[in-house]
């Protein structure tokens, strides 16, 4: 049995055949598991799921499974030549690499070795899944990641224990965070953290680190578009390119309106679909939501010019849309509303950024 880690190994013959049983992976699960106040967590119970290995995370909040194998399971054969690589993406094996398969099908041009590629992905077994249980419940499932195992570092009660997530880690500062598919789009399911240069970095909610740590940091919407100070006060669609990068992560772009609106529309309807992409847990009131998307908006509050106000009552989010000089649109969700309003507000309003996957 050829073996390979997954971790961006080449396929070092030039012709490979792979099958059923052709490949496996070893992948080292180890990590550390930290509660919202940034502190260390024992007793959490780490489980990978389906090979029935567990463990529970010690004083220091360190976990560790060892090596554990998985094994790709592809419908049929396929013969790689030249260099690729195999990766996981989304809790899947994914195979990428250029040739032709046994039936003699070639991959010449991009277009055919692109499909051949996602016919593979789609064909590959499930990989295991983490699972963390805290408390006597479960509160994440995590994918296995070829680059990197053992990636909780928050764990509360706002993931819904449901959904299987994602992840991305921001090259610029090295912060790890979750991400959801829902239908055609992936989204970050927590509001950014990044803290740029200058002025417009963004704020933590009342100057609190550990609340930007719970609910990403606030910002103006020109500094969420990497925009200077002034467009906070003058029309700037004209250096807006659609899948503006602006604060996000490499790959990542601020929502557009449309993008909003497509999300919206997944998501059951304009009357019930705040109360399905709020978080389950964090609102006031009985205003938690049902999460049933894992999207998780999260009531973040949002500073005017003078104040910090409204955390746990409302969650802003700012689409990369402007609706004249000194407004643009943002998506608005309350401890007391069903649906996800899209208003225009100023500008130099400090809300939240979610942001969508390239």
């Amino acid at each position: 049995m050829k073996s390979f880690r997954l971790w961006g190994a080449r396929l070092g013959a030039a012709v490979l055949a792979l099958s059923a049983s052709a490949f496996s992976a070893d992948l080292a699960l180890s990590g550390t598991v930290y509660g919202t106040d940034n502190k260390p967590l024992p007793g959490v119970m780490v489980k990978l799921a389906q090979a029935g290995l567990s463990t529970i995370t010690g004083a220091d909040g360190t976990w560790s499974l060892g090596q554990a194998q998985t094994t790709g399971l592809e419908k049929r054969q396929v013969v790689p030549v030249g260099s690729g690589r195999l990766q996981v993406e989304d809790g899947r094996i994914s195979i990428d690499f250029s040739g032709h398969d046994l039936l003699g099908r070639g991959l010449g041009a991009p277009a055919k070795a692109m499909a051949q590629r996602d016919r593979a992905a789609r064909s590959a077994a499930s990989l295991d899944t983490l699972q963390y249980t805290w408390l006597g419940k479960v509160r994440l499932l995590d994918t296995v990641s070829a680059w990197q195992s053992g990636i909780v570092r928050i764990l509360d009660t706002t993931f819904n224990a449901s959904v299987l997530y994602g992840y991305l880690v921001d090259s610029r500062d090295g912060q790890i965070y979750r991400t959801v598919r829902i239908e055609t789009q992936t989204w970050m399911a927590q509001n950014l953290n990044y803290k740029g240069s200058g002025p417009d970095s963004g704020w933590a909610y009342n100057n609190v680190p550990d609340s930007a740590a719970k609910y990403g940091r606030l910002y103006t919407w020109a500094s969420v578009m990497g925009l200077s100070d002034s467009c906070n006060k003058r029309i700037c669609s004209t250096q807006v390119a659609p899948r503006r990068q602006g604060m996000c992560p490499p790959g990542w772009h601020v929502p557009s309106d449309g993008d909003w609106h497509t999300l919206v529309a997944v998501s059951m309807d304009s009357i019930t679909s705040g109360k399905n992409l709020k978080s389950k847990a964090g609102w006031v009131n009985l205003g938690n939501g049902t999460d049933i998307y894992g999207f998780r908006a999260l009531p973040a509050g949002n500073p005017d010019l003078s104040s910090f106000r409204n955390v746990g009552y409302s969650s802003d989010l700012w689409t990369a849309t402007e609706s004249d000089a000194t407004c643009a649109w943002h998506r608005f969700v309350g401890y007391a509303n069903r649906a996800i309003d899209s208003y225009d507000f100023v500008k130099l309003n400090g809300f939240s950024l979610r942001c969508l996957q390239d």
